[in-house]
């Protein structure tokens, strides 16, 4: 490659093309890009003078770059030097190190007989011309004696000597110049035959002279019209109009035979002979009847080269899959093509290149999701968002490279074969990650040391307001239940044991209902068999407290399939049921019976009776009378009996309630709904038996 070479404390200007690499399209040097010039083997940069214009003019890759070569900005004469990127990229890739331009400065010497303009005068006030002003003797040359001696040498060979200084007139070749001058042989020019006597200029003049009167007067003035060299023959004549006409006639004829009017005039193109000049420029084997004008005529390479040459060699590259233009458009990222595969994800992970039908410059780049080759339909996985793509712009469809990268497997394989400790930088997400798992990990064993072999640790349970449902049972023992505990519907027992025991030591009740206002009650028990609610006390306290609201019922018990609502019964020396009125109107017991009676004591009540009584009673035994008791029972004193023999019978029961904590009953429930409950809670999860 020619170096150009440029004079010192010249401004040169140079323009290169950057592309990008997957396309070969021209592409913006980006990135802040610099140019930086190296001076011989030299690793020092001159950056002085530089001047790089990125699309330059407007256009998109064409770039310039302005060099000031002056000595103020390091430049020397002789030297050579290379404009390099140091800083840049293209389409995102770097071209660092890329040589964009190389020069000289004043280091080519001056081709004289190349020099621009010759007529010109050139100033070569600054420049230093080498005078020859020193001789030293050669004792190679020769003298002028022996020159001369050499040059009569190389006469006499020839016989030059002969023309005037040798009286040898017999030296003549056959055929020589001199020969053919006095010698008229149709074949050879005989020098034997040339007579002096008779055909010598002096002969010649004599014999014309001698004439002169027959040759007339033309004869004699013929040197004079002649003149020197020629210079009299001013007017030889022109051709005749018939002489022009049968000279074109010829001419037109010898154009034909040989074709070349077809060439511009005549309209034929059907004569060219294979194997031809012409043949040989239009066809690779020599053969006229396989050149196409429609797709080998200059015009339409040229056109072919505007639409469809995608690389430097012409032609499509092997991977450019499709190149057509968009039919339909739905979205920025769904459209068909005018032509395409008919495959159904033919194109799928390929990229498109979209140039607008108006302006070539606008090209949008994007990625196929997914192909529907019945359609031809097109989905990127994203809108390119350069420009509104449109019907009729212009679509390449340009096929993944073998090269172009590793396979989604293998770059997973990679990032799960990478090694942590690449990344340790601060503030990058791998530091971060592998932060984040160490303090994972320290959380884990902490987690297992806690929970311990199959959550032996786990002796303090905390679950604020939680629902949830337990598939399975739940054996062992509760320490403390604080808050409303719901048993939703479907909560039942099995066999005989309860399913559910509460138990509680001291004062504090085992299990405590409140009723905080409204008509429903708190706590419900229904039975349709057996059972609904069994409590039992040990010691001094009640089995069960309830105590009402304001206006409500502390406990209400209805019977259900032949079965009582209450059952009660008194522990050793406890009563079965304690009964107390409100603190100001309120009675200790409100019997009501809708039908039937309100109490059935079939075995009589026996007990004593402190407080009053209203209604009919039975009977009534052992009833001393209180002052104001207005009573009447229908068997007399027997209902009495009874009544108190029911009471003592509920003191029995009430009398083994304990209330460890006030107003609370300690309840140590050994069964639900007959089903024993068996576990304390804790190492032994609570169950059923």
């Amino acid at each position: 490659m020619s170096v150009p070479d440029y004079a010192l404390e010249d401004t040169l200007d140079f323009k290169f093309t950057t592309r990008a690499f997957a396309t070969g399209i021209p592409t913006t040097l980006g990135g802040t890009p610099v140019v930086q010039v190296y001076e011989d083997n030299s690793v020092t940069q001159i950056t002085a003078g530089i001047t790089l214009s990125a699309d330059f003019d407007s256009v998109a890759g064409l770039n310039n770059l302005r060099i000031a070569a002056t000595a103020a900005n390091g430049y020397e004469a002789g030297k050579s030097y290379a404009a390099v990127i140091s800083t840049g990229t293209v389409g995102g890739v770097s071209v660092v190190g890329e040589v964009v331009q190389q020069f000289s400065i004043q280091r080519s010497p001056v081709n004289w007989g190349k020099v621009t303009a010759p007529t010109t005068a050139v100033d070569l006030s600054a420049t230093d011309i080498q005078l020859c002003d020193t001789v030293t003797t050669n004792t190679d040359m020769l003298t002028a004696a022996a020159v001369n001696a050499e040059v009569d040498t190389a006469l006499s060979d020839i016989k030059l000597d002969h023309l005037l200084a040798v009286a040898d007139a017999d030296d003549v070749a056959d055929d020589s110049v001199i020969a053919k001058m006095v010698h008229n042989g149709i074949v050879t020019a005989d020098w034997s035959l040339y007579d002096p006597t008779a055909s010598s200029l002096v002969e010649l003049s004599t014999l014309i002279n001698a004439n002169a009167t027959k040759i007339g007067s033309p004869a004699v003035s013929l040197a004079a019209d002649i003149g020197t060299a020629g210079a009299g023959l001013t007017d030889l004549g022109g051709m005749s109009t018939a002489m022009k006409a049968e000279v074109n006639t010829e001419a037109d004829t010898a154009l034909t035979d040989i074709h070349l009017d077809h060439l511009m005039a005549a309209a034929a193109a059907d004569v060219v002979v294979d194997g031809s000049v012409i043949a040989h420029i239009v066809s690779a084997t020599e053969d006229w009847s396989t050149f196409v004008p429609s797709t080998d005529s200059l015009q339409a390479v040229r056109d072919r080269g505007d639409t469809a040459w995608t690389t430097g060699a012409g032609g499509s590259p092997p991977d450019l899959l499709q190149s057509t233009t968009i039919a339909t458009l739905a979205s920025q990222t769904s459209f068909t093509l005018t032509a395409g595969s008919a495959d159904d994800d033919a194109y799928n992970g390929a990229m498109v290149v979209v140039t607008d039908a108006s302006t070539s410059t606008q090209k949008a780049v994007g990625l196929v999701l997914d192909y529907t080759g019945a359609t031809k339909t097109v989905t990127l996985d994203a809108d390119p968002g350069v420009f509104t793509m449109a019907t009729t712009d212009n679509i390449d469809i340009i096929g993944k490279l073998a090269s172009s990268g590793a396979s989604a497997a293998a770059i997973a394989d990679a990032v799960w074969d990478e090694a942590a400790a690449g990344h340790t930088d601060a503030g990058k997400a791998g530091q971060q990650l592998w932060t984040d798992i160490d303090a994972v990990l320290v959380d884990t064993d902490s987690l297992v040391t806690t929970v311990g072999a199959a959550g032996a640790g786990l002796t303090a349970i905390n679950l604020p307001n939680q629902t949830m449902d337990i598939t399975g049972n739940l054996s062992g023992s509760v320490g403390s239940v604080n808050g409303g505990v719901t048993l939703a519907d479907g909560v039942e027992h099995g066999g005989t044991t309860a399913t559910l025991r509460l138990g509680a030591a001291g004062a504090t009740p085992a299990f405590y209902v409140t009723n905080s206002g409204g008509d429903a009650a708190r706590f419900e028990v229904t039975a349709s068999a057996g059972n609904g609610l069994h409590v039992m006390a040990n010691g001094s306290s009640a089995g069960f407290f309830a105590e009402g609201g304001s206006s409500g019922f502390g406990m209400k018990a209805r019977g259900y399939g032949g079965v009582a609502g209450l059952s009660i019964s008194g522990g050793p020396t406890g009563a079965g049921l304690e009964v107390e009125g409100g603190s100001t109107s309120g009675d200790a017991v409100s019997l009501t019976a809708t039908s039937g009676v309100g109490i059935n004591a079939p075995d009589g009540i026996t007990g004593d009776i402190t407080g009053n009584l209203s209604g009919s009673v039975g009977s009534v035994t052992g009833h001393t009378a209180q002052t104001g008791d207005t009573y009447a029972l229908a068997n007399g004193a027997a209902g009495f009996v009874a009544i108190d023999t029911v009471v003592d019978a509920v003191k029995v029961k009430t009398d083994q309630m304990v209330f460890t904590k006030a107003n609370e009953l300690d309840a140590n429930t050994q069964s639900i709904n007959g089903a024993a409950v068996v576990g304390d809670g804790n190492a032994t999860p609570w169950d059923g038996a």
